[in-house]
């Protein structure tokens, strides 16, 4: 592994999840890919337009690049889109169910400590 990772292997200023990233990269190519042949496009045109290499522009698509934000504006701008269309394919993150200890321990916390259905004070 290169680069500074914390205790799970998630790379170090990574808010995504394990695989989340790399999900998220190839849902926003498929989507660029998709737009930019409903206006059609070639690949170099539109990376012309917004003034990256093509090259890069093609790993943006097939999922193997992350664009930078302004990119990413720079993009939907040339389209003629807003952003949120490059992105309104991408999946939401997954919530894990709680375990039965964790509701159990969430329970107590919002009943300020105390297990449900028992009353605090003397003589328990």
């Amino acid at each position: 592994m290169t680069g500074a990772r914390n205790h799970q292997g998630a790379p170090v200023g990574t808010f995504a999840a394990p695989g989340r990233q790399e999900a998220i990269a190839y849902f926003f190519g498929e989507e660029l890919r998709n737009v930019r042949k409903r206006r059609q496009l070639r690949q170099v045109e539109l990376a012309e337009l917004i003034g990256i290499d093509v090259g890069t522009y093609g790993r943006i698509e097939r999922g193997e690049h992350s664009p930078r934000l302004t990119t990413v504006v720079a993009l939907a701008d040339a389209l003629g889109i807003h952003i949120t269309e490059l992105v309104a394919s991408i999946p939401g993150p997954t919530v894990p169910k709680p375990t039965p200890i964790e509701h159990a321990r969430a329970s107590r916390v919002r009943n300020g400590g105390h297990r449900p259905g028992k009353q605090s004070g003397y003589g328990e």
